[in-house]
């Protein structure tokens, strides 16, 4: 199967047409073809133009326009979709900002972005309703909205203008707003559909958060290939037991994710004893390192699936470069990045930005149609990032320098071998460890931190900081995962926290991190501390904490992050919770719980079936 690849708008655009533009296009000949499913709710091509046609005028009513930022506060809905879809056609740029991020960053994002329209629904608008700006609540709003015209409005932006902006962590404390512009959006979504010969009969599952650019691919890559956009329920899209469950459901055919979520789900086929639907055909995972032992379990489950490593920065347009991993490949200690997608360049540079030969180490820089605009209202970091491309015959042209230290194979597939500053992902995210020290810093009894990820157990990174007091007595870590939650989003609240006397210091003066100490529980939760098992349910769910975590005893009031954990531990111990009582707990509530004697509680009372032992 070949699927269209190219395609221009003769209406005034000569730089090729815009993103919502070529959605359009590929509605039109099929308007009652699927292109939203969650549950029972079916949106289809025709009414999504519609839908998102009405949004559109009125924003344009209330002053959207090109280049004008529309913040986007909502769950994963159709709605969500829509608005996405109306910001673009307004001539606008949307802002994802998570309901789920502290006040204070949702705030900075807003006044530094200086956005003067969001659009939310009920559920989300307590994360904006005190902001001084014009919120626009869409299922509150739906009848007002429906008001007006169903006709496309005339769109204001060229393929040129921007298309959206998504706020990364930042070095200085604060996060930085990196913006794309169509044209960049547009070829990345066709190449990337190209290589997947992706087209009306795929149905792509959407679990990536807005504000992970991989989330562009799986919502407008999808759109633009005449595919269906299948939506999980908010509050379990990082349920593995339900996303398997969808996949099969609704046959879908494309999964798109960052390694540890997809783990998840094909750990809980495998404990189950459950294949992957034979209906999924690609799998395309990105933002973290890709485990090969996960290569020979996939091929085992969904062999007929083709499974792509797939490599970008939020600097440039969604990806840049793609590796079709084969069965053979499970023996590599470290699956390559691969070649550019159409339309890009890959250069591997010395410090001279000269050219580096196959084999030997540089740093990575990015060129060609899918580089960024830059950072928002941050020129001189803009120019230290994006600088002029000397191996391009167009004047102006630029190249993303990366930070990341590659080698080339075979002449053009690169392969990582880790960052060159402190900027880590973590699960998928991107951190930069002096966002969390900046902002740990601040706190009163604090005098040095020191954060970094670890890899202390295999396919599994934290993030865990290093701090001395001001007073030299030990800091909770109870005290400080409060303050961070307070003040960062939850990826970027760490998985431990050490007490040191001193921070280790090479003789040169740097801080010495490979002589810092790996995290356990005793370095988070003091021995004096440890409360045990006080019944036989305590001490089954003590049991099945210690065996998912891979740790000796904990006490049955230390809170789950306190000890290293994270979400993608927390579903496996729900599932195991599940298998074990019969009780389904959400994310959610497991978070609320966070402790041994908090689960046996909330096992107690939401217990349908007898404990099995």
């Amino acid at each position: 199967m070949r699927v269209e690849v190219e395609y221009e708008l003769s209406e005034g655009h000569q730089g090729g047409a815009c993103l919502h533009e070529f959605i359009s296009h590929r509605s039109r000949p099929a308007p009652d073809r699927a292109a939203l499913v969650q549950g029972a709710v079916v949106v289809t091509r025709g009414q999504l133009e519609t839908l998102s046609n009405q949004l559109a005028h009125h924003l344009i009513d209330l002053g959207a326009r090109a280049e004008t930022l529309v913040g986007v506060c909502m769950e994963r809905t159709p709605d969500m979709v829509v608005a996405l879809l109306a910001i673009l056609k307004a001539g606008a740029a949307y802002v994802p900002l998570d309901p789920t991020y502290p006040p204070a960053r949702v705030n900075h994002i807003l006044d530094d972005a200086g956005m003067q329209l969001v659009v939310t629904d009920q559920r989300s608008s307590p994360a904006v309703a005190s902001v001084a700006r014009h919120v626009i609540c869409v299922d509150r709003q739906r009848a007002e909205i429906a008001a007006h015209p169903k006709s496309a409005p005339v769109s204001t932006a060229c393929s040129q203008n921007l298309c959206y902006m998504i706020y990364t962590s930042g070095s200085t404390g604060l996060p930085k707003g990196s913006m794309n512009a169509h044209s960049a959006v547009v070829g990345t979504l066709l190449s990337l559909n190209e290589l997947l010969e992706l087209g009306a009969s795929d149905r792509v599952l959407q679990v990536s958060s807005l504000n992970y650019d991989m989330s562009v691919y799986e919502v407008f890559g999808t759109l633009a290939g005449a595919g269906c956009v299948v939506l999980p329920q908010s509050d379990r899209v990082q349920d593995p037991g339900h996303l398997l469950e969808l996949l099969e459901e609704q046959r879908v055919t494309i999964w798109s994710s960052a390694p540890p979520l997809f783990k998840a789900v094909v750990d809980h086929a495998v404990s189950h004893d459950r294949s992957l639907p034979s209906s999924m055909r690609a799998v395309i995972l990105a933002g973290d390192r890709l485990p090969p032992a996960l290569v020979a379990t996939l091929a085992a489950r969904a062999p007929s699936a083709r499974l792509f490593n797939l490599a970008g920065m939020t600097e440039n347009a969604v990806y840049s470069s793609a590796y079709e991993v084969r069965p053979g490949d499970h023996g590599l200690a470290n699956i390559p990045w691969g070649r550019p997608l159409r339309g890009q360049d890959l250069h591997v540079l010395d410090e001279g930005l000269r050219a580096a030969s196959a084999g030997h180490v540089g740093e990575l820089y990015v060129a060609g149609g899918g580089v960024g605009r830059g950072y928002w209202r941050r020129p001189a970091l803009t120019a230290e990032r994006f600088v002029p491309d000397p191996f391009s015959p167009d004047p102006g042209a630029r190249m993303y320098r990366t930070g990341d230290s590659v080698r080339s194979r075979n002449g053009d597939v690169v392969e990582f071998l880790g960052r060159l500053d402190h900027q880590v992902k973590v699960r998928g995210f991107r951190i930069e460890l002096g966002e969390v020290e900046a902002v740990l810093g601040l706190h009163p009894r604090v005098r040095d931190v020191v954060a970094m990820a670890r890899n202390d157990r295999p396919d599994d990174a934290t993030l865990v900081v290093y701090v001395t007091s001001e007073d030299g007595n030990r800091i909770e870590p109870a005290a400080l995962r409060t303050y961070t939650a307070d003040r960062l989003p939850a990826y970027m609240i760490p998985s431990a926290v050490v007490n040191l006397e001193r921070v280790p210091l090479l003789p040169n003066g740097k801080i010495d991190r490979g002589a810092l100490p790996g995290p356990d529980s005793t370095a988070v939760v003091g021995e004096a501390e440890r409360v045990p098992p006080r019944s036989a349910l305590e001490q089954q769910v003590s049991d099945i904490w210690s065996e998912v975590m891979r740790s000796g005893p904990v006490s049955i009031e230390a809170n789950f992050l306190d000890v290293g954990g994270h979400s993608v531990v927390a579903l496996k111990i729900i599932s195991r919770i599940q298998e074990s009582f019969g009780v389904r707990l959400s994310l959610r509530e497991f978070l609320e719980s966070a402790t041994v004697a908090g689960l046996a509680r909330a096992i107690t009372s939401r217990q349908t079936i007898e404990p099995r032992s």
